[in-house]
């Protein structure tokens, strides 16, 4: 796994790991506003470029690399939890919701954001902290066909 998001860390990510995850700009030594603010959805498709970039230049096609997301929880209001992480990051519920780097809601909404991110981004790998993993679950199953 190689984790950045500058383009000289993505496009060697594209060239040689298995897993690139795209990292917020942390230069304020946190992750805040500005940093989240640095992969909104046109910045997350000019890093998945960049990635592109560096496996096509080392004759790798894009479905041998898995590229990571964050911020995944399960809730049954994906509005109330997106207007919360918003107020934290200057972002609107709308906004979260649409957000690359992040999922938010029921298990029905969080399966067809995966499918439609992954076909966008190509984001095919997706952090869950160990409080989602079991109401996560049921989203691997019915991805899985289960």
């Amino acid at each position: 796994m190689i984790g950045g998001g500058s383009q000289r860390v993505l496009t060697l990510g594209g060239r040689l790991a298995d897993i690139v995850s795209f990292n917020f700009d942390n230069s304020s030594g946190m992750i805040g506003p500005a940093g989240v603010a640095s992969s909104v959805p046109e910045l997350t498709a000019k890093k998945v470029q960049w990635v592109r970039d560096g496996a096509t230049k080392a004759g790798r096609p894009m479905p041998e690399l898995e590229i990571g997301a964050y911020f995944t929880f399960v809730v049954p209001d994906a509005n109330a939890m997106a207007e919360g992480f918003g107020k934290n990051f200057g972002m609107s519920a709308a906004e979260v919701l649409d957000y690359p780097h992040a999922l938010i809601g029921p298990v029905d909404h969080l399966c067809d954001t995966i499918i439609e991110r992954r076909e966008k981004y190509g984001i095919s790998y997706i952090t869950v902290g160990d409080k989602n993993a079991e109401p996560f679950a049921p989203v691997v199953a019915r991805l899985a066909g289960k």
